[in-house]
Formats: C-alpha cells, structure tokens, sequence
C-alpha cells in the first residue's frame, strides 16, 4: 500500500474515532485531511457535470406533472378530452406524482442544511397552485374525471404542498453564498482532497457526531480545499 493510501486511512481512522467538541470544527477536521498527501485515485472522485443534464431534465419533468394534471382538467371543463378511462389513468397519474413533489421537495431541503433556497417555494407554490385548482375544478367545477379519489388526492397534495411551504418559510436558514464555479475544486489534487472530505461527512454522519439537516452537503464539497474554517466562524 502507498504512503498516499496509508495517509487517507490514518485521516479516516481519526476521524471514525476521534471524540470531537461540538460543535465539531471542520477547520481542524479538513487540517488533518491536507497534512497527509492527497490521495492518487484513478479516475478522481469528484462531481461529475456530465450527469448533471439527465438529473435537471428529470427533475423539471417531475414538477411538471402536477402542471400538466391541471391543464388536462382544464380541458376536460371545456369539453376538449373525452371521458375516457386513459384520460382518467393519466391525470391519477399526474396528481399521485404532485402528491409525492412536497416530500421530495422536503428531502432536497433537509439534505441541504434546510437553507433557504429560492428554487423550493417556487417549484411548491406552482405544484400546489396546480393541485388545488384541480381540486376546485373536480369539486365545484363540473369536471367529473377521474371520480372521487381523484379530488382526495388533489386535495391532499395540494395540502401537502401547503404544509410544506409552511415549513420552509418558518424552519428556514439563511442561504449561503454560492461558491463561484472557478474556485470549486476542479484539479485532479483537489478532487482527490474532496473525496477525502466526502468520506469523513459520511463517516461523521454515520457516527451520529453531526445530523444531516444541520450541514449543507453540498455547499461543502464546492468550497474551495482550505477554507472549510469559514465554517467555524
């Protein structure tokens, strides 16, 4: 085994073991990371930009069902779609998919430290707009697709997405400034020292020493390698 390796698992040893002050100072934990050789991984760990397109493209569809539920109803007020039972199957579809946007909405939230981020209330405003016109539209409206559990379910995403706007307005932290691209790690020396990071957040997590919805996972691992210190302050 190289020295390089046998630094990154000193690193995370100490850190599996070591019983840390809380807060925990992420200045002294990245310290110990940079006072061994950055490790020689092949290919480097790091973010990958290529995956990036599929997971936003993915993401804009998901928040489009409840968008796209509502516009069918809509036509179906107007008498533009017929009665059919495909008709009825997609918009269950659509809406079951809106009930589910607010838990996954709540998850990205949680998993960023809940800061606030402007993204979250604008995609949860749009889905519960769309869900509780549909409700309104299934229930007093004259629209008869898709029967009752369709309206149960309407309104019950469209609570959901209440609730969870609720939530972000009153359980929000400050936002942090975004990290500029260029001073992300991006050498192979940095990405491997990011890696290492990676690893001892997890293995912190695990340990239980920090909770996940009191960091920003993300923020983390896009600040510059050094500057985990501006944590502490």
């Amino acid at each position: 085994m190289s020295d390089r390796s046998d630094g990154v698992d000193q690193v995370l040893e100490w850190v599996r073991t070591v019983d840390f002050p809380q807060p925990v100072q992420w200045g002294v934990i990245e310290a110990e990371i940079l006072s061994k050789p950055a490790p020689d991984l092949d290919p480097p760990m790091g973010p990958r930009p290529i995956f990036g397109l599929p997971v936003y493209l993915l993401g804009a569809l998901l928040y489009a069902f409840p968008v796209l539920g509502f516009i069918a109803l809509i036509f179906r007020s107007n008498a533009s779609i017929g009665d059919s039972d495909s008709w009825a199957s997609a918009v269950f579809l659509a809406f079951l998919i809106a009930l589910a946007v607010p838990f996954i909405t709540f998850q990205i939230w949680n998993g960023c430290g809940r800061r606030r981020r402007l993204m979250d209330p604008i995609v949860t405003a749009i889905s519960g707009t769309s869900t509780a016109g549909a409700f309104i539209l299934l229930q007093w409206g004259g629209v008869d697709l898709g029967g009752s559990l369709l309206v149960l379910l309407a309104l019950a995403a469209a609570v959901a997405n209440l609730g969870f706007l609720v939530l972000w307005i009153f359980g929000s932290r400050p936002a942090r400034p975004a990290t500029p691209r260029s001073a992300r790690p991006q050498s192979r020396e940095d990405l491997n020292y990011n890696n290492v990071r990676a690893q001892a957040i997890e293995i912190l997590l695990k340990r239980g020493v920090v909770n996940e919805s009191d960091i920003d996972i993300s923020s983390m691992l896009n600040m510059p390698i050094g500057s985990w210190r501006q944590l502490d302050a």
